[in-house]
């Protein structure tokens, strides 16, 4: 049924291939010679000539559905349709700009392999499609995930992690994440740009989390080590029954691990390296 050296990952998209060429050949050489006949003859599709003339359509059929098989096989013989679909697949890539590395991802692997048991005859999804249609669709999937994980953080509670982000056009962002039992999910960004970004606003924003994340399952808060982040998170923690409160405590131990005299003699001894290639790269 495959030729001998076709890859496995091929053989969907070469019975697809097949199954297609058949069904659209037999019914374009079926609609012909009906009509043909017709034209030719003016008799009914009741003639007593129409039976010969499904057999020859049928020997026909018969006749291209071999020629077209010797087709399909030609094209995949030697890895040839591979290496097409690569091209085609890496001109995308290449020419709206996206990183190569994305053809690791699992949503790019689930098209390819949806496209290939589709068949031919699909139409793509439009530009209007992507943005409304099946945004809408992806929006409500995760809602339905974020809303399990709630029930997650009712059972075991959870962590607030927060981190403050300043870009070159002073766009200030503050971004909310919670963690529970092995999994992180966003939970929104704030634009503090217009805003001192004191004790007291964090104090504010980080008590509005926390009553959106539901105060009884609150565990921790994450922040950075700003002195604003620490001030505020020491009103939380008299206001609300938390574990404790980690600003930036990582960074913070490397910190105090670098202060070492058996550390900072691999740290100099790095930098120097470093330097180095840097140099003389």
């Amino acid at each position: 049924m495959y030729p001998a050296d076709m890859h496995p990952d091929e053989r969907d998209a070469y019975r697809s291939a097949v199954r297609a060429s058949k069904a659209s050949e037999w019914e374009r050489e079926q609609y012909e010679n009906i009509v043909g006949s017709k034209r030719k003859t003016g008799e009914s599709s009741q003639s007593t000539g129409l039976p010969s003339m499904m057999r020859k359509s049928h020997s026909m059929r018969h006749s291209l559905l071999q020629q077209n098989t010797k087709n399909i096989k030609d094209i995949f013989k030697g890895g040839a349709i591979k290496e097409t679909m690569g091209r085609l697949i890496s001109k995308f890539f290449i020419y709206e700009s996206v990183a190569p590395a994305k053809a690791k991802s699992h949503h790019f692997k689930n098209m390819i392999i949806g496209a290939q048991q589709a068949g031919m005859g699909i139409e793509p999804p439009s530009p209007f499609d992507i943005k409304n249609k099946y945004l809408e669709m992806e929006y409500r999937e995760m809602e339905a995930y974020v809303n399990q994980q709630r029930e997650k953080w009712k059972t075991y509670g959870c962590t607030i992690m927060s981190d403050g982000w300043t870009g070159p056009t002073k766009l200030s962002i503050i971004n909310f994440m919670v963690y529970s039992k092995g999994s992180t999910v966003f939970l929104k960004s704030v634009d503090a740009s217009n805003y001192i970004k004191d004790h007291k606003y964090i104090y504010d924003l980080l008590k509005t989390v926390i009553k959106e994340v539901g105060k009884e399952n609150v565990v921790q808060i994450v922040t950075d080590n700003g002195s604003a982040f620490m001030k505020a998170g020491k009103q939380l923690m008299k206001k609300y029954n938390l574990y404790g409160l980690v600003c930036g405590c990582i960074d913070l131990i490397f910190e105090d691990i670098g202060k070492r005299p058996s550390v900072i003699e691999v740290i100099n001894n790095a930098r120097k390296i470093t330097n180095f290639i840097y140099n003389h790269g």
